[in-house]
């Protein structure tokens, strides 16, 4: 769910139509997208860590025009972006990251009175990104 949820949310705030879902083992995960007739692939790889058996979204990578934009978390305290450009070098910035448990997030967006616009367009592109999922999964079996 959290992987559909994150897809949807970037989805919608950059405009990117959902075409197709690939799952792959290990929790791997490929998506086309395209926005103005121009594709767009995202790779998003999802990691079991230890004896907490919940999955974790741990890398996400996004490509196209030749651009690749990753974040990817190097442990549970900190994260790291890169952008990468033809011809120049790459930048690369590791942030800090707080715990945040789904409880806390959930409790924080319930306090939040009246309608969100936002989260409302996610769960759109969530759920176009579900049916392309299970569609992609029937085809496999």
């Amino acid at each position: 769910m959290q992987v559909l949820l994150l897809l949807g949310w970037l989805a919608s705030r950059l405009e990117w139509r959902p075409l197709d879902v690939r799952c792959a083992d290990g929790g791997m995960f490929d998506l086309a997208f395209e926005k103005d007739g121009r594709p767009i692939g995202v790779h998003l790889a999802c990691a079991r860590k230890g004896p907490d058996t919940r999955s974790r979204i741990r890398c996400i990578a996004v490509e196209g025009a030749g651009a690749r934009v990753l974040v990817r978390a190097l442990d549970d305290t900190c994260m790291e972006s890169r952008i990468e450009l033809p011809g120049r070098p790459p930048l690369s910035r590791v942030v800090p990251t707080p715990p945040l448990d789904l409880s806390t997030v959930l409790d924080a967006e319930l306090r939040i009175l009246g309608r969100n616009p936002v989260f409302e367009e996610s769960l759109r592109s969530a759920e176009i990104l579900s049916s392309l999922s299970q569609r992609a999964s029937g085809a496999a079996a």
